[in-house]
């Protein structure tokens, strides 16, 4: 009788571990040729590697689930083994060890052109690039060297750990139930308690910025993108890449010279329609906080969102990047691009960075974005009473603007801070004990929750009008995307309003409030940020300082699955990106309507001047992120 533990041993322990050993060694050869990728700070370095061995234990922990169950079948079906069921055993073995392996090991050379761990991408580039890769695997030598110890180690780990067909084994029936059910009771509870320790997108969450390649591995990333949805692009060629850069420009670096260090926070109001804060607009919610502030800010009529989503709109407040494509830059297979983001480039300056939202830990993936993209400290809600709670997202805005006022007394100067609303999404949840108070002209629950977190800011206003830090602070004021909920508004949505927003900047220490008619969008907000801090550094952004009023200012946004759209403050044109030709152009009236361009000299301009623009601009961004470009080379 074949003992129970060398049958485990040999054929769960050992290749178990095997493969866990060349995840960690791949990783080792991996930082070892890519040294120059990652910052050079020995604690995180350690730390990263240190926490590397739990991600891929788990990674392995799910590669070998199919394994195990067939297994157990084998097991509980058989009393002796026998040569199919020890063969298919093997075959998923063998399919497993040269996964991991040829992924790790291609990794280790590729890694450092694209900056990014291997992932269903790649799959286009053996269809397109089949010469590419064998030119690759010419021009490094030791890839063949490693590849040769692989097969030697693949060779002695089949020998070891196989067993001839013929022998019994003594693991009772009840054992083999009971060894299922508690293995399948652990895998829930690892999935349940490890859930995001799973994912690579979870990876700024549990390693600093700057060392997500070095934390994750390449088959898991690999797997992931399958799973994930991601949305993958591909380059555009309407231009050299000079033409390209000189059409539309992506990078910026502060203009002005700033007397101290101001502070600034951005304040991103959730589901915030431009007509909300329209003081031509009769039918306006109440929001007579709002109004005040804005006469004495600079306030923006033609503001655009580069987006529809919440997660989009913070993205590009941070990045400076549009979203052409379904998910967000730090939830797409390009969030481990290094990327010269705002907030990366503040804390550089000594700048104390943090965002502030009253839902759970990781709402939206908003944390780990937030934390890829330079946002050091993440502040949520999860904590608070259930009496401050609205039973939906998270905390009533009322109470966590004040606890945002109290803490940001205790953040050092200079400070870059994000608040993000949620009492305005839908269903728009307000305490019970105010719904007599903001009942609102047309009794809509939006209207009604708008005018609620009008209050809401001008109690936090009220509490933070004499610290020390006001006078010192710049605030910025916008809604995240348009909302989407009021009936009565939504029968004036047309392709132009869908991404009118709100947008306004206070400033404490010049309150004479002006109106700014020249448009602006969520992207032109990093650059703002850089020309109030004075920051130097260049970052990424494919809009302009809001403080810019000379040249052509115009936004791009994605209406649909292939609908590109440009607006400037007199014309909109909509273009087929995936059959890549002209849709129509309309020209913009005072209040958003639409009408069909049909004035031929109008029609030429656009043609000659405003199609060429857009298709640089698309360029600019599609390629960037095919080719890694996010970031500007010193």
């Amino acid at each position: 009788m074949i003992q129970t533990g060398i049958f485990l041993k040999k054929y769960l322990l050992y290749r178990f571990l095997i493969i866990l050993v060349i995840l960690q060694v791949s990783r080792i050869i991996f930082y070892a040729v890519n040294r120059d990728m990652f910052l050079s700070e020995p604690a995180q370095i350690g730390a990263t590697f240190i926490k590397s061995i739990l991600f891929d234990v788990l990674s392995n922990l799910l590669y070998f689930t199919p394994y195990l169950l067939l297994l157990l079948l084998f097991t509980l079906l058989f009393k002796q083994t026998r040569k199919a069921p020890l063969l298919l055993l093997n075959v998923y073995y063998s399919v497993l060890f040269w996964f991991v392996s040829i992924l790790s090991l291609a990794d280790i050379f590729y890694y450092k052109f694209n900056l990014r761990r291997i992932n269903l991408e790649v799959l286009t580039l053996m269809r397109d690039s089949k010469a590419s890769i064998v030119h690759f695997a010419a021009g490094h030598p030791e890839a063949i060297v490693l590849l040769i110890m692989l097969m030697l180690l693949y060779y002695l780990s089949i020998k070891k750990t196989s067993l001839p067909p013929g022998f019994s084994h003594n693991i009772s029936f009840k054992n083999v139930i009971l060894a299922g059910l508690a293995f399948c009771a652990l895998i829930l509870f690892i999935f349940l308690k490890f859930a995001k320790y799973f994912s690579p997108l979870s990876s700024s969450l549990i390693v600093a910025p700057g060392y997500t390649g070095l934390y994750t591995n390449s088959p898991q990333v690999f797997i992931y993108s399958f799973r994930s949805g991601w949305t993958y692009v591909k380059p555009l060629q309407y231009f050299t890449d000079e033409e390209a850069d000189q059409r539309v420009p992506v990078f910026y670096a502060g203009r002005q010279s700033i007397a101290g260090q101001r502070n600034v926070i951005v304040f991103i109001l959730e589901s915030f329609s431009y007509s909300y804060l329209d003081a031509d607009n009769p039918e306006k919610p109440a929001t007579p906080f709002f109004d005040s502030l804005i006469r004495h800010s600079i306030f923006f009529t033609n503001a655009y969102a580069n987006n529809t989503t919440s997660a989009n709109g913070l993205c590009s407040i941070l990045t400076g990047l549009p979203s052409l494509t379904n998910q967000p830059f730090f939830s797409s297979p390009y969030a481990g691009n290094p990327i010269d983001a705002a907030g990366i480039a503040l804390s550089k300056k000594g700048y104390e960075t943090s965002f502030f939202l009253g839902a759970n830990e990781d709402h939206f993936g908003f944390k780990k974005g937030t934390k890829l993209l330079g946002i050091e400290h993440y502040y949520n809600g999860e904590t608070f009473p259930a009496a401050q709670q609205d039973g939906t997202w998270g905390v009533f805005d009322g109470p966590f603007l004040q606890y945002f006022a109290q803490t940001s007394s205790q953040i050092s100067e200079p400070f870059f801070s994000v608040f993000f609303t949620i009492s305005t999404h839908y269903p728009f949840k307000i305490p019970d004990s105010l719904e007599q108070q903001f009942s609102g002209k047309h009794h809509y629950d939006n209207e009604r929750a708008v005018s609620y977190v009008d209050n809401a800011f001008s109690l936090f206003f009220e509490k933070v009008k004499n610290t020390d830090w006001f006078k010192n602070t710049v605030f910025i004021f916008t809604g995240d995307h348009v909302s989407k909920e009021n009936k009565r508004e939504r029968q004036h949505f047309n392709f132009n309003s869908y991404f009118h927003i709100p947008l306004f900047i206070f400033d404490p220490q010049n309150t004479e409030g002006r109106t700014v008619s020249h448009l602006v969008q969520h992207t032109d907000i990093p650059a703002t940020i850089a020309d109030i801090t004075g920051l130097e550094d260049t970052i990424l952004c494919f809009g302009r300082s809001m403080f810019d009023c000379v040249g052509n200012r115009y936004t791009v946004n994605r209406y649909s699955e292939n609908i590109v759209q440009m607006i400037d403050t007199a014309m909109l044109i909509q273009y087929d990106i995936q059959a890549d030709r002209l849709l129509d152009i309309y020209k913009i009236g005072r209040n958003d309507e639409l009408e069909k361009e049909t004035d031929s000299i109008q029609l030429s301009r656009a043609n000659k001047e405003k199609i060429p623009l857009l298709k640089a601009y698309m360029q600019q961004y599609f390629n960037r992120l095919y080719y890694n470009r996010l970031f500007k080379k010193k």
